[in-house]
């Protein structure tokens, strides 16, 4: 079977076949630094600022909007940064030495809007209004088994004009409710710089007077999966459409007291309902496939899950194989390498574009002998090819296809010890390639010598 298709139908989803969540659990903390640099610790840390919280209130959330150097958005760079390239580089920084280890022994790993984005599709409407119909759209996802964790990335951005606005108002609001040091007051004339985030623990969110039954629905959808409890809502009052936004009122409410709004309980055991049958359809499907595509189509009122090949899904866009496929890959070699008994060899292949041998095998190899001395060379000489210099190498071997050549058997090796361990292994070979250049440059000396010698 190549292909399943899940109704999108929310009368099918009566309290027997409705979910929740629960058992959410804290594996790690990140913060990502303003050049999106990925950092184990809380540095990145906003403060909420509890006098910006009391009444009265006016925060104009459309201030310097518009003004050159007032807005430096992570979206731009995260256009380069590639779809689930973040969440990656925090895992290669984990001590576990399997996928498995460092994502706590999750079945999926993604961003909690791409779980909220398959939720949500469930209370899915024909939009009536088309400047509304950002969120509520079709979308493509990719799914891909690596380590026994399935890892989901969106295909396709959801932007336009206002949802920039819409981004901008949102982070401004922060701006006014938080600062960088405790005991310290916001900053509203700086620029608005969503680059550098960190987690929170306590949810900001602003929300249209009108659209509070809607929202409070998307909110718990965004915000229960991570263990979210409190929440500091801005009231808006406006219109985006002609660039006009203010805070009128901030409250600070439970996630108990939002989820008990109207039927936003039933709405969102519904959804996770929903959730549980498309995640669980996508498990059981990749059990014998190597990728797939999630899609929802509007028009059918269908999710769809077909087959396709790991090609297809490393090919352009927001796919996997952009960056995490590598750099997964690269957590499951360390496993092989720290499976491995250092009394013997072990060879691991890389695959890198444009270097390959005559009948397609890999050009380079690092291997791994006794002591866990390391030696990169290419395939058949002894040597790099000196167009191909140690960091181009480095990097390259970083963003390809890993081969283990051979089966092993349990010990422990760190990512730390690893990279140490690389990072030594690149040095002497830096050092090695130096001491042949200043031969290579005395000979030459010499021969020039000889020459003007015979010519004398």
């Amino acid at each position: 079977m190549n292909s399943v298709q899940i109704p999108v139908d929310i009368s099918g989803y009566d309290e027997k076949s409705s979910g929740k969540i629960t058992g959410q659990t804290t594996i790690a903390e990140y913060s990502v630094s303003l050049n999106r640099e990925v950092h184990n610790d809380r540095r990145n840390a906003q403060y909420l600022h509890e006098a910006s919280l009391k009444p009265p209130v006016n925060f104009d959330l459309t201030k310097h909007f518009g003004t050159e150097g007032m807005f430096f958005d992570k979206g731009e760079v995260k256009l380069e940064e590639k779809s689930l390239g973040t969440l990656c580089s925090w895992a290669m920084g984990q001590p576990g030495v399997t996928v498995k280890e460092v994502f706590g022994h999750a079945d999926f790993a993604s961003w909690r809007g791409t779980f909220k984005r398959i939720c949500s599709t469930l209370l899915y409407k024909p939009p009536k209004d088309v400047w509304k119909s950002i969120n509520n759209s079709g979308w493509s996802m990719v799914a891909q088994n690596i380590g026994d964790v399935i890892f989901i990335s969106e295909v396709k951005e959801y932007d336009s004009t206002s949802n920039c606005l819409a981004t901008y108002t949102g982070y401004k609001f922060e701006q006014y409710v938080t600062s960088n040091m405790p005991d310290c007051s916001p900053n509203t004339d700086e620029p608005v710089d969503n680059r550098p985030t960190f987690e929170d623990t306590v949810e900001l969110k602003t929300v249209w007077e009108k659209d509070w039954n809607d929202r409070s629905v998307n909110m718990v959808l965004q915000s229960e999966i991570i263990g979210t409890k409190q929440f500091v809502l801005g009231t808006k009052r406006g219109d985006i459409r002609r660039g006009v936004c203010s805070v009128i009122k901030i409250e600070e409410k439970t996630m108990d007291e939002i989820k008990s709004t109207g039927d936003t309980q039933k709405k969102t055991s519904q959804c996770y309902g929903f959730l549980f049958d498309v995640l669980s359809e996508v498990k059981t499907f990749l059990g014998s496939k190597e990728a797939c595509e999630i899609a929802f189509h509007p028009s059918q009122g269908i999710v769809s899950i077909r087959s396709i090949s790991q090609a297809d899904a490393q090919s352009n866009g927001h796919t996997l194989s952009n960056c995490p496929m590598s750099s997964i890959r690269q957590i499951v070699q360390r496993a092989a390498l720290a499976a491995k008994d250092p009394a013997t060899q072990m060879q691991v292949h890389w695959t890198i574009p444009d270097h390959v041998n005559p009948d397609g095998t890999p050009a380079f190899c690092l291997t791994v002998t006794r002591g866990w001395q390391y030696n990169v060379f290419k395939t058949g000489t002894e040597d790099i090819p000196d167009r191909v210099t140690i960091e181009d190498f480095i990097s390259k071997m970083r963003h390809s296809d890993v081969r283990q050549t051979s089966k092993t058997s349990p010990t422990k090796l760190t990512v730390t010890e690893f990279d140490a361990r690389l990072a030594q292994a690149i040095d002497r070979e830096r050092k090695r390639r130096k001491t042949a250049t200043k031969r290579k440059e005395m000979l030459s000396i010499i021969n020039g010598g000889k020459d003007s010698i015979e010519k004398t």
